[in-house]
């Protein structure tokens, strides 16, 4: 019981990220729930549209990440959400050397995590305000179906499925990675 955050194994957070989810399933209504559901969905869709536009896309669609995650916020404190969870990204710690360590300082190195990091401290701060319980959970790299992105696991198997072969760096940055069907 003396665990402090640091010492939580990555299939623990996973076990309470899960129970998080469905106490969140169970707080809002069915129609709620489809409605944050699609919600997010395009907005995520639309986040990774940003990283093949030019910059000044990137940062509108970025920015707009930000407001609509305030405004889910918002949304969920006006219906009586008894506990508001949003999602982070691996991208926020995209220049690691070691385990990811979710007390050390940010390191993105893209547009979409510095929204990320950005977007978990305006949540954080207007959560408070709103006096409404708030969590922030990072999922790792997933890989899976539907995986439209280029991480290097997805990036390996459609190489390596075309009849190439893949192409790395150094490979020494230490990465979680979880199958799709697993979150």
């Amino acid at each position: 019981m003396g665990k402090n955050l640091r010492e939580i194994s990555t299939k623990r957070m996973l076990q309470i990220f899960l129970a998080m989810m469905m106490l969140f399933v169970v707080v809002l209504s069915s129609v709620t729930f489809a409605f944050a559901y699609r919600f997010s969905q395009r907005q995520f869709a639309k986040s990774f549209q940003a990283f093949s536009q030019n910059i000044e896309t990137q940062l509108d669609l970025q920015l707009e990440n930000i407001s609509v995650s305030l405004n889910a916020l918002e949304i969920a404190n006006r219906i009586g959400c008894k506990l508001f969870v949003a999602t982070g990204t691996v991208a926020e710690y995209a220049l690691c050397d070691n385990v990811m360590d979710m007390a050390a300082r940010q390191t993105p190195n893209d547009f979409y995590g510095a929204a990320k990091v950005s977007a978990h401290y305006f949540l954080e701060v207007r959560a408070r305000q709103l006096r409404q319980p708030f969590i922030w959970c990072v999922i790792p790299s997933t890989f899976g179906e539907r995986r439209m992105d280029n991480n290097i696991v997805t990036y390996t198997i459609k190489t390596l499925l075309k009849g190439d072969k893949p192409i790395y760096g150094d490979l020494k940055q230490m990465w979680d990675f979880l199958y799709v069907r697993d979150v």
